[in-house]
C-alpha cells in the first residue's frame, strides 16, 4: 500500500493518522506516545475495528441503495447535541475539548450508526409475515407454556410441637380468629415435586384440603402447622386466539434474529474478502487475518 494507507476497503483508504487519532479520542484524548506499542495493541485493534466495520456499512448500504443523507445525519446530531448536552453548545465543545473528539468524528459516529440501523431495518423488511399456520402448529406444539396453573390463597401457622398446634386448633374452635394468628401464603400447583421435600409435603397438603376448611397439625418444614384454604383460582388454558398476538410477536422476534444472524456471516465474508491490511495492522476484520477468528460482529 502506498504512503500512510494502512488498510483500504474496497476503494476507501484508512490511513495511519486515522487510526492514530481515532486511537486518541479511544483513550479519552490521550495522546498515544507509540501507536505500535504492544501495550497499545489493543486500543488500536479497537480503533480499527471501527473503523473498518463502519466503512463495511457505508459501502453495504451504497451498493443496496441504503445510504444516509446530509441532512439525516445533521439532524440526529442537533437531537443528540440538545438531549445530551442540557448546556447548549458551549458545554459540546467543552465535551469535544476533554475527550479529544471533532466534530466531524462524531458526525462519522452518527453515519455509521443510521446506516446500521437502515440496513438492519431492511433486511427485516424482507422477512415474509407470520402465517396463522405457523402460529397455530406453535400453539399446538408449546401448549403447557400458557397454561396458568391452579394457585390457591391459604393461611398457615407454624407452630415448635404438636402440642402447640393441637393448642392453636382448639382456639380456633372456640372462635379465634385463624387468619391473625397465620401467614398468608399462596402456591401454585407443579407438574412433579421432588419427593421428600418440604414443597412436595406442603403441596400436597394444601391442594388436598378443602376451602375453608381447618387442616392440621401437619408436620411441615420440621414444624407442626396448621394451614386453611382461602381462595382457589382454577387452572386456566388459554385459547390460540387469546395468545394468538404475543406468539406472532415471538416468531417474528426469532425469524428475524436468525435472518439478522445469515445476513452477518455473510455481510462479513464478503467484506473481509474486500478489506487489504499492511503488515503491523492486521486484525480478524482483514483479508491477511490466518488467527483464530473472533465470535461473529454485530450490525
Amino acid at each position: 500500500m502506498p504512503g500512510s494507507v494502512v488498510v483500504r476497503v474496497g476503494q476507501t483508504a484508512i490511513t495511519e493518522t486515522t487510526v492514530d487519532h481515532w486511537m486518541s479520542e479511544m483513550a479519552g484524548g490521550r495522546v498515544v506516545p507509540d501507536p505500535s506499542s504492544r501495550q497499545d495493541q489493543p486500543l488500536r485493534q479497537r480503533a480499527l475495528s471501527f473503523l473498518i466495520s463502519s466503512q463495511w456499512l457505508l459501502g453495504e448500504a451504497a451498493e443496496d441503495g441504503l445510504k444516509v443523507s446530509k441532512r439525516e445525519i445533521e439532524q440526529r446530531f442537533k437531537d443528540k447535541e440538545g438531549a445530551s448536552f442540557p448546556g447548549g453548545e458551549a458545554e459540546f465543545h467543552e465535551f469535544l475539548k476533554a475527550t479529544g473528539k471533532e466534530v466531524s468524528d462524531v458526525m462519522f459516529e452518527i453515519q455509521a450508526e443510521l446506516t446500521s440501523s437502515r440496513i438492519r431495518q431492511a433486511v427485516a423488511s424482507r422477512e415474509p409475515k407470520i402465517t396463522q399456520a405457523q402460529i397455530a402448529k406453535y400453539y399446538s406444539q408449546n401448549k403447557q407454556r400458557y397454561a396458568r396453573p391452579e394457585r390457591r390463597y391459604f393461611d398457615i401457622d407454624s407452630l415448635l410441637s404438636e402440642a402447640a398446634a393441637r393448642k392453636a386448633r382448639r382456639e380456633v374452635e372456640l372462635g379465634r380468629s385463624f387468619a391473625k394468628m397465620g401467614l398468608h401464603e399462596s402456591l401454585e400447583r407443579t407438574r412433579s415435586a421432588n419427593v421428600g421435600s418440604g414443597k412436595e409435603a406442603i403441596e400436597r397438603a394444601v391442594f388436598s384440603a378443602r376451602p375453608n376448611v381447618l387442616g392440621g397439625p401437619v408436620r411441615l418444614y420440621g414444624d407442626y402447622s396448621l394451614f386453611e384454604v382461602r381462595r382457589i383460582m382454577l387452572a386456566v388454558q388459554p385459547t390460540l386466539a387469546q395468545v394468538q398476538g404475543s406468539i406472532e410477536k415471538q416468531l417474528a422476534a426469532e425469524r428475524q434474529r436468525q435472518t439478522l444472524a445469515e445476513f452477518v456471516k455473510a455481510w462479513r465474508q464478503k467484506w473481509i474478502a474486500r478489506t487489504n491490511c499492511r503488515t503491523g495492522y492486521v486484525m480478524p476484520d482483514c483479508k491477511q487475518y490466518t488467527g483464530p477468528m473472533a465470535s461473529e460482529a454485530k450490525i
